[in-house]
């Protein structure tokens, strides 16, 4: 196994200035989701870390070098404090993207051939600086010697959740790829279609990709959102941009994204007025469909399965490999047949004397937290904010 070594970058001037040797990474790795890019990241830090006397983050970045001094990893983590000052504070381990479902999955940004590498010299580090952390909670890819070798590291770690990546892969033409789907999926396809054409409803298909249509395309995307997270009568869907802090971070990191040309805004239309929309994000010759929204009074005709379908067309006229769903099992998933990618979040507590202590008492007010018990302190002590 080749020789590793890693640092930490724990000043915002040094994550800064690290933006040229993250961007090449980017292109030598070729991620298939946008949660582990530089942009994701800063977006994400300047907009979503907490600096409150309940909950303080602290940046704790990894890099991972070569013997040659070639960045081959990097893992973007950061310590959180509850309370956010004082001795008894607890201390943990984690990715960026603590978050209510924004940052959908987790995980650092490795060069192909270094996987193994990259994690065991992070994990070496993690056992020898145990004294600076009490626990920690990172998502790895479910890859073959990964969980031997941290079950070997850190005996007693839990597997906390399984998490499924689902992507669907293209074929060179619309109906090629059509005609490998099911029959359900096939069938609801046909109605996406036919419904609003036999009402004599207008659906205009279009896509949002320059700098000047974030604002616009947002602005519509977070009314059409919340208005499906209002709805009670069919699965239920959050408003995760409900807050004036997600909204603005989505807006920062869909700006940096129309820069570089990676942010998509999917949008059907009727009579000129939005009623479904859906973002995306290009990676490499790859496109992951982030959220979306919709206009419930549109609901019959299944517009969101019409936005989807469009959006697969243009990813195969513009030549990209895959599209990616995101995470969890839903139905509106599944019925595409996809292939998943899995990955394990995982608890790993301190070794240290003081890490399984600390563990141990934030256990213990959890649980009366979820009993009902100290729920003002705890809720103090375990929101984000």
């Amino acid at each position: 196994m080749t020789s590793l070594t890693v640092d930490h970058v724990v000043s915002t001037e040094r994550f800064r200035a690290l933006e040229a040797d993250w961007r090449l990474l980017e292109k030598r790795v070729a991620p298939t989701v946008p949660f582990a890019t530089y942009d994701w990241t800063a977006a994400w830090w300047t907009h979503l870390s907490e600096s409150g006397a309940g909950v303080r983050d602290e940046l704790s970045l990894r890099t991972v070098r070569s013997p040659e001094g070639e960045i081959v990893a990097i893992a973007p983590t950061m310590l959180t404090y509850r309370p956010g000052e004082g001795p008894l504070s607890s201390r943990q381990f984690q990715y960026l993207g603590a978050d209510a479902n924004i940052t959908e999955l987790h995980g650092m940004l490795v060069s192909p051939g270094h996987v193994l590498a990259a994690h065991a010299a992070l994990l070496h580090d993690l056992k020898a600086t145990k004294g600076t952390w009490d626990w920690m909670v990172l998502t790895l890819p479910v890859h073959d010697g990964l969980q031997a070798m941290v079950g070997q590291m850190f005996p007693g770690f839990v597997v906390a959740k399984e998490i499924p990546l689902f992507h669907v892969n293209l074929a060179p033409t619309w109906e090629a790829f059509k005609a490998k789907l099911g029959r359900n999926i096939k069938e609801s396809i046909r109605r996406c279609y036919n419904a609003p054409k036999r009402d004599g409803v207008s659906l205009e298909f279009e896509v949002l990709d320059d700098c000047s249509d974030v604002g616009p395309a947002l602005q519509e995307f977070f009314r059409l959102h919340s208005a499906r997270a209002e709805l009670v009568d069919t699965v239920r869907h959050g408003d995760v941009f409900g807050s004036v802090r997600a909204k603005n971070f989505l807006v920062d990191v869909s700006q940096r994204c129309a820069r570089l040309g990676t942010f998509r805004a999917f949008r059907l239309n009727v009579g000129g007025a939005a009623v479904a929309t859906r973002l995306g994000f290009v990676v490499g010759d790859c496109l992951y469909m982030y959220y979306s929204g919709y206009d419930p009074s549109f609901r019959k005709y299944s517009v969101m399965t019409t936005v989807l379908c469009e959006a697969m067309k243009y990813a195969i006229v513009k030549g990209y490999r895959i599209v990616n769903l995101s995470t969890g099992t839903d139905e509106s998933k599944l019925r595409w047949s996809p292939v998943p990618t899995w990955h394990q979040q995982v608890l790993i507590v301190s070794p240290s004397l003081r890490g399984r202590l600390v563990h141990a008492a934030t256990e213990q007010a959890r649980s009366w937290l979820r009993a009902g018990m100290l729920a003002r302190a705890a809720g103090y002590l375990f929101a984000r904010r």
